[in-house]
C-alpha cells in the first residue's frame, strides 16, 4: 500500500513539472492582451516605421491611425499591431510642434516622428484700387468678384460678416474690406461723377392737321428725367427743323438732346 502511494506522488510530482515546462517552452503567448508580448528564442522579430517623419494635417490628427505608419513581422511574416504596442504620450499637442510615436513588440522597436500640419488659408484681391461711377454704386457693383478666399486650396463664401464698406454714392475715395481667418485685403474705391439721364417720349406717333403745325409747341413732345428728377425741356434741346415746310401726308422726326456733364441721351419724335 505504501508503495502505490509513493508511486502516486512521483507522478503527480512528474506531471507538475512536465506542466510548468511546458509553460516555459510556450514563451510566446501572453494572457494579458494590452501586454505586448515576450519573443521565443527562436523568432526573429522585426519592428519597422515606414517613414522617418510623417506630417498629419490639423484635421486628421485627432483620429489618425497611427498603428498604419509601422510594419511588424515574426519569421518574415507580417503581425497585425495592436493599439496596445504603441506608446502615443510623446505626440506633439499643437500645431506646428514635434513629437514621435513608438511601436513596440517582443523587445523590438521603432520611432516615427511626427509633425501636425495647419489649415492653409488665404485670401487674394485680384485690384488694389478701382473706379467706378455713382451710377455704378447705384446699380450694386460687385466688388467681392475682385476678392478670393480660400481653405487648403478650396474656394470658400465671402459672407457679410467678414465685409467692411464705407463705399457712398458721393463723389470721393472710399474703401472696403474682407477679413477672413485674419487675413484682411482693402480695396479703395474711387467714386466719380455720373448721372442717369432718361429721355421719354409723349407720343409714338403724333399725327396734326397741317394748320396745327404753326400753333404746336414741340417742348411737349419729350419728357426729361436727371437722377430721376423731372428737368424743364426747352426749345434750345430740340431740332425742329424737320418741320419747316411739312407737307400733308408725309412724316417728320423731331429729335431732342440733352446733356448734361458727363451723360448725355437723345431721343426722337415722328410726326
Amino acid at each position: 500500500m505504501k508503495r502505490k502511494l509513493l508511486i502516486i506522488v512521483a507522478l503527480i510530482l512528474i506531471l507538475t513539472a512536465l506542466t510548468f515546462a511546458g509553460c516555459d517552452k510556450g514563451g510566446g503567448s501572453n494572457p494579458d492582451p494590452d501586454v505586448p508580448p515576450t519573443p521565443t528564442p527562436q523568432e526573429v522579430v522585426k519592428v519597422a516605421a515606414k517613414q522617418e517623419t510623417v506630417s498629419i494635417h490639423e484635421k486628421k490628427f485627432a483620429d489618425f491611425n497611427y498603428t498604419s505608419l509601422f510594419i511588424i513581422t515574426v519569421d518574415d511574416k507580417q503581425v497585425l499591431i495592436q493599439q496596445a504596442y504603441l506608446d502615443l504620450s510623446h505626440l506633439p499637442k499643437n500645431v506646428g510642434e514635434e513629437g514621435y510615436v513608438v511601436c513596440e513588440y517582443k523587445g523590438e522597436s521603432a520611432r516615427c516622428n511626427i509633425t501636425i500640419t495647419p489649415i492653409t488659408y488665404d485670401l487674394t484681391l485680384s485690384a488694389n484700387e478701382i473706379s467706378i461711377t455713382q451710377l455704378q454704386v447705384d446699380d450694386g457693383y460687385d466688388y467681392l468678384a475682385l476678392f478670393h478666399a480660400t481653405e487648403d486650396g478650396e474656394t470658400r463664401k465671402i459672407t457679410d460678416d467678414m465685409v467692411k464698406n464705407d463705399v457712398k454714392r458721393e463723389v470721393g475715395d472710399y474703401t472696403y474690406s474682407v477679413t477672413y481667418q485674419g487675413i484682411t485685403k482693402t480695396l479703395t474705391v474711387h467714386v466719380t461723377e455720373a448721372h442717369k439721364v432718361e429721355v421719354v417720349n409723349s407720343y409714338r406717333l403724333l399725327q396734326l392737321q397741317i394748320e396745327q403745325l404753326e400753333d404746336l409747341d414741340v417742348t411737349t413732345l419729350f419728357s426729361i428725367y436727371l437722377d430721376g428728377e423731372t428737368i424743364k425741356v426747352t426749345e434750345d434741346m430740340i431740332d425742329a427743323s424737320a418741320l419747316e415746310n411739312a407737307q400733308v401726308g408725309q412724316e417728320y422726326e423731331v429729335v431732342l438732346t440733352y446733356v448734361y456733364k458727363d451723360a448725355r441721351a437723345s431721343s426722337t419724335a415722328k410726326i
